[in-house]
């Protein structure tokens, strides 16, 4: 857009440029699924506590909905995928998984 300025030295033609600042907003919105994707793996390590004594007490049905979960969990942080550390817990909650079943 151009503006029509005048100042004590005169008539000023002036371009005027209007910017939006998307990599800000790329960032906070990346920022916001990386941190969603934490948030799950940490979840997923709290039930797979919850499954040890849900399994202690032998009690099938909470055993089966906190599984349930757990997988809900991990189908939703590999949907996000870019967080590694998060991808590292779901392989670690996983081994843990098979070490209390073994």
């Amino acid at each position: 857009e151009q503006i029509v300025k005048n100042d004590d030295l005169g008539e000023l033609r002036v371009i005027e440029f209007t910017l939006s600042i998307i990599s800000c907003d790329k960032f906070k919105e990346s920022f916001k699924i990386f941190n969603r994707a934490e948030n799950l793996a940490l979840e997923a390590i709290i039930l797979a506590t919850k499954l040890k004594v849900a399994e202690e007490k032998e009690d099938k049905a909470l055993v089966q909905k906190i599984e349930q979960k757990i997988e809900d969990y991990f189908a939703e942080i590999r949907r996000f995928g870019k967080n590694l550390s998060a991808l590292k817990v779901v392989e670690h909650v996983k081994d843990y998984i098979k070490n209390l079943k073994d």
